[in-house]
């Protein structure tokens, strides 16, 4: 996801893995262990839901961002 003013230049790359519990069932079976960093879990795939929640909410901390892991 794409952050910026609107109607202006610039904007700041968010990155989130969205996973439903089929996937990471799926995942599990692959890999033994996983970390769940900037991952969020919903019962359904739903992009148009994860958005506006995500967006209404300010939930920018879930997700990666390249200033993230600065002092």
């Amino acid at each position: 996801m794409y952050v910026g003013p609107q109607g202006e230049q610039g904007e700041e790359r968010f990155q989130l893995t969205v996973c439903t519990p089929s996937a990471l069932a799926d995942q599990l079976h692959h890999h033994p262990f996983l970390v769940g960093r900037h991952w969020l879990f919903v019962p359904e795939l739903r992009p148009a839901e994860v958005t506006r929640w995500l967006v209404s909410g300010r939930y920018s901390t879930l997700m990666a961002w390249r200033f993230c892991s600065f002092p």
